[in-house]
Formats: C-alpha cells, sequence, structure tokens
C-alpha cells in the first residue's frame, strides 16, 4: 500500500472503583506511495476499443486522523441485578494531500476518485439537485431541459436573474472568465461538471451495548449508528422511463406530483439517454439500527446437576428489529451492506440452547 508513519496516543483509566472504564485513542497516519491503478494512454495498446491497459503506480500522499473511545459503565451492581453499558465511537477523517508529480487534478479509478483534500474512497459525479418544477421554465431552459427532467447542481455557475446564468472558468493561466447562457445560448453539460459529492467510509460510528441481568435471566441490546457515508445504490437506476412496476419509494415527478426524487415517466424518451442519469444512485448511506437484542435464562446449577448437566441456558436472538436510514430510498435494504445486492434486508429469530456437560 506504501509507507506509513503513525502518531498515536491512548488512555487507559478506571474510576468509582472499576464502575467506569474508558479507553482513547487518538491517531494521525500518514501514508506515502498509495498504490492506485493507473489507465496507459491507449497509443501504447489496448484489449480492445473499450478496454484500455492499466499499470499500479505508488501515486499518492495520504492522511488519516481519528479517533477512538470505548466506555463501559456499571450502572447497576447488587446481588439480584446487574446493568452494564458499553459505548463505543469511532470517527476518522481521512485525506489525499498529494498526487504524483505531473498528475491531473483527479485521478479516477473504477467506482472511487483520488482527489487532493478528499477521503480516499470518494465519489466523483453529477450532483443531482432534484427535478426541474413548474414555474422555472425559464432556468430549465438554459441547460435544455423542461420541468420534470433532472436537475443538476455546476460547479461555478450562479444564477444571475430569470432564465440568465453564469459560470466563471479558470484558464490556464491562472485567471478566471466568466461566460452567460440563456436559452437562446444554452449552456451544455458535460464531465468536466462532475464534482465530489460523498465518500464511502464514514464520518463516524456509534456502537451502544446494555446488558441486564435478574436472577437467572439476562438481556442484551445493541444499537449501532453510521453517519456520514454514501454508497452507490444502482437498482435506484434499473427502472424504465416507460412505466411497469415500481416500488413504492419510487416516487417520481408528475405534474401533480411535484417529486424531487426521479424525473417524469415518458416512454418516448429515455432516461438512460442522460449523462447524469447513473448519478441517482449515489445516495446517503448512514443509517441508525438495532441490531440484535437477546433475551436467555440460565437453569440453576442444582437443577443442571439432576440432569447431568453442568450449564443450561436457553436463549432467542432478534436480529435487525428496526433499521432507520436517513435516505428515503432505501426502502426495505440493509444500509450496512453498503449498497451491495447479495444481502436483502433480513429480521431473523432465533432460539438456541447452550449445554455443559
Amino acid at each position: 500500500m506504501g509507507t506509513f508513519k503513525n502518531t498515536n496516543i491512548g488512555i487507559d483509566a478506571s474510576f468509582l472503583n472499576n464502575r467506569i472504564d474508558l479507553n482513547a485513542d487518538y491517531y494521525i497516519t500518514n501514508t506515502t506511495g498509495v498504490i492506485w491503478k493507473q489507465n496507459v494512454p491507449a497509443t501504447n495498446g489496448t484489449f480492445n476499443a473499450s478496454s484500455v491497459f492499466q499499470i499500479n503506480r505508488n501515486i499518492a500522499k495520504t492522511q488519516n486522523k481519528g479517533l477512538e473511545l470505548t466506555l463501559t459503565t456499571r450502572n447497576i451492581v447488587s446481588r439480584n441485578f446487574n446493568w452494564t453499558s458499553t459505548v463505543t465511537f469511532f470517527k476518522n477523517k481521512e485525506k489525499v494531500t498529494a498526487l504524483g508529480e505531473g498528475a491531473a487534478d483527479f485521478i479516477e479509478n473504477g467506482d472511487y476518485t483520488l482527489h487532493i483534500g478528499d477521503a480516499l474512497q470518494s465519489y466523483r459525479a453529477f450532483k443531482i439537485a432534484g427535478v426541474w418544477q413548474y414555474g422555472e421554465e425559464a432556468d430549465a431552459a438554459v441547460f435544455g431541459k423542461q420541468p420534470g427532467d433532472l436537475k443538476v447542481e455546476i460547479p461555478n455557475m450562479e444564477k444571475i436573474s430569470n432564465g440568465v446564468w453564469e459560470k466563471s472558468f479558470e484558464q490556464e493561466d491562472g485567471t478566471w472568465k466568466t461566460n452567460r447562457y440563456d436559452a437562446e445560448n444554452p449552456y451544455s453539460v458535460n464531465a468536466d461538471d462532475k464534482q465530489i459529492i460523498g465518500h464511502k467510509s464514514p464520518d463516524w460510528s456509534l456502537g451502544f451495548q446494555n446488558t441486564f441481568t435478574w436472577k437467572n435471566f439476562d438481556l442484551s441490546i445493541y444499537m449501532y449508528l453510521r453517519q456520514g457515508q454514501m454508497f452507490y445504490y444502482e437498482p435506484i437506476t434499473w427502472y424504465s422511463s416507460s412505466g411497469g412496476a415500481f416500488p413504492s419509494c419510487f416516487n417520481y415527478w408528475t405534474p401533480e406530483n411535484p417529486s424531487n426524487d426521479f424525473p417524469s415517466l415518458n416512454a418516448s424518451r429515455n432516461w438512460r439517454d442522460d449523462q447524469y442519469y447513473t448519478s441517482l444512485a449515489y445516495v446517503d448511506g448512514s443509517f441508525f439500527k438495532i441490531k440484535n437484542i437477546t433475551l436467555g435464562y440460565t437453569m440453576p446449577k442444582r437443577l443442571c446437576s439432576k440432569i447431568g448437566l453442568t450449564n443450561l441456558r436457553v436463549y432467542g436472538t432478534i436480529t435487525n428489529p428496526l433499521v432507520i436510514a436517513n435516505s428515503h430510498l432505501l426502502e426495505d435494504y440493509d444500509p450496512e451492506m453498503g449498497g451491495g445486492l447479495d444481502f436483502p434486508l433480513t429480521k431473523q429469530l432465533v432460539f438456541g440452547l447452550n449445554l455443559s456437560f
């Protein structure tokens, strides 16, 4: 991967006769020579007309700063009842600090893009700003669009007045030039208008485990929160613009339903002809879930001995009883899967026995 230089500061502490335990780690990791795949110019040969050769190069420098906390508290300790809580917190800020000599402002590799100042697994795409609505006809015409079409946020472009927009361009000598656009001189959206819209890794995550015991019963509840991540959820772009069977979350635009989620249905126009249609698939992957709840009962030792056992515990576990995604587009999907399609959202109820002889 490269050469690492790591600085770590840690604290381990206990308070109130070990009723509270704290573990904290702050780290800074600088990495040089990050390996990244890079396309070889087509003039050097290709596999075929659409596939070029790739090489691995030590091409970038990155920095990671993060904080990891684990706090365990024994809230109630008594003869018959105990309650213990554990909170884990993780926050990481990663960024690319330099690209190789002669490299462009960004380097793409598959789904991800290297860009100075942004995370290693960043997404570069068109930033969807909703759907053009009635009352915005003049502004939509500046981009060759109409109400019901997707709206894209263009970098360095601002509205001057109704139906008049200006975009600033940086020239080779470092100076800036401004062009004006309207319906008579429309702006053509192109690949240069893509921008970093998010990254795969979360900004922070939080876990919260509570364990209760009362006599021979035990109950544990584990909750998990992840914020600040994005992923590519391809099924959003599978639907046909000519109509058909859609899930309930597919809230497409109509004159009576001015949605900002999906463009209008039109059998005469294919959504996939729009160069930024696939950018719809980038969604906020943040979520909260109760990951599991387990209730158990341990048979008293004197009863176990009568049936030739040293220990007997029966339990039931329910998995994913509650999942709340930040994006309403992730209906019936587990965001913890990160956009993958191999594992649907499942809720399981499992019963089991723990036996010792």
